[in-house]
């Protein structure tokens, strides 16, 4: 699909500024509810149906199979596995007791079924994204084109999203079948955006959003042990809450008025800096964690007994959630500096073999 047909009359530029809007949006609500910050329930209820959604939005169906596997490889495999992995080394250095224990693990983590379970605990995301992302190119790339391919791919990740509510498998396999099926609605939204534009005005996002909170006042919802207390509740607030938070990421990117530019800057960066955030938030906790237990009198050997915070009380959320934002920001860009000084080379051995070239005689004809 074309990238004018994603936007409509808005534009390249336009959708890619409301979508880091919403990834940013999506990630300061993730850190919010893993500080336990206050209204943490109702973001439970749909933040990671909706990234797994708007990941589905952005699937790129025009890139071969092999590029597309090499792709997320590079993105969400590698991230997910490294750092678990060197989690896991750290362990057993530290307790040359537990390697049997953690070499069973680190096969697990590579098989992407397990994940550290203290600092990088929030990485399953790109472990449960790899897997589902890689089933949908590979459905998109079988099925033969015809009337109802999307139809049947989108019923097929819903079957799938049915099985997960109502079978608990073992290593949390359920609740990738459950946020596959938001993958597959996303892209499903994106192929009949323009039916849907109808629907894209204020007072239906308004309506969306109090349903959502009705809904959410008397559900519940926990993924990891496949527990929910109204699962089609569940599906219909995550699906709303997510295209309300869309609809906010459009609006706050066509303001100009300058606080809303503020707010749309911060969410930019916070969206386009995400997967940072996302695998540094508790280790970035563990800083907050170790100036409690100081105050607390509390040796710092005990720091992994708790997980992710220690207490929250007295304000003490708004520390982590600050920390746990900015702390990933800062050690992502530190850890690009090797990329920016290799990239800066590259660039200029490559502009210098242009030069030299440029200035050696050619013979078209090869003489």
């Amino acid at each position: 699909m074309e990238a004018k047909e994603m936007t409509g009359t808005t534009g390249k530029k336009a959708r890619i500024e409301y979508l880091d809007v919403a990834k940013g949006i999506g990630i300061i609500l993730v850190v919010w509810a893993h500080a336990r910050a206050p209204y943490m329930h109702y973001i439970y209820l749909f933040h990671m149906p909706f990234f797994f959604l708007i990941s589905g939005y952005l699937f790129n169906n025009r890139n071969s199979l092999r590029q597309f596997v090499l792709g997320k490889i590079k993105t969400l495999y590698l991230p997910f596995v490294v750092w678990n992995l060197a989690a896991t080394a750290i362990r057993v250095i530290l307790k040359p007791e537990t390697f049997d224990y953690y070499k069973k693990i680190a096969v697990q983590i590579i098989l992407t079924l397990n994940k550290d379970g203290q600092f990088f605990g929030a990485t399953w995301f790109l472990g449960s994204l790899f897997i589902v992302s890689v089933c949908y190119k590979l459905l998109d790339t079988v099925i033969h084109d015809c009337a109802w391919k999307r139809e049947a791919i989108t019923l097929f990740f819903i079957a799938g999203g049915v099985i997960g509510f109502e079978i608990t498998f073992k290593y949390l396999f359920s609740r990738t079948l459950v946020l596959g099926m938001f993958y597959a609605i996303g892209y499903f939204v994106r192929e009949n955006q323009e039916k849907l534009k109808e629907f894209d005005k204020i007072i239906f996002a308004a309506a969306a959003f109090l349903i959502f909170l009705v809904l959410g006042r008397h559900n519940s919802a926990g993924m990891a042990t496949n527990e929910y207390g109204h699962i089609f509740a569940f599906v219909i607030g995550a699906l709303l809450a997510s295209y309300v938070v869309i609809y906010l990421s459009r609006w706050i990117a066509d303001i100009r008025f300058f606080p809303v530019r503020a707010v749309k800057k911060i969410c930019m960066v916070c969206g386009k800096r995400s997967i940072d955030i996302l695998i540094w938030q508790f280790v970035a906790f563990r800083i907050v964690i170790a100036i409690q237990l100081n105050r607390a009198g509390i040796p710092l050997r005990q720091i992994l007994d708790f997980y992710p915070v220690y207490s929250v009380e007295n304000g003490w959320w708004l520390a982590y959630f600050l920390v746990g934002m900015i702390v990933p920001i800062i050690w992502g860009l530190i850890l690009d500096i090797p990329g920016w000084i290799f990239t800066a080379i590259r660039s200029r051995v490559k502009a210098k073999r242009k030069n030299s070239g440029a200035e050696e005689p050619t013979n078209c004809d090869g003489e």
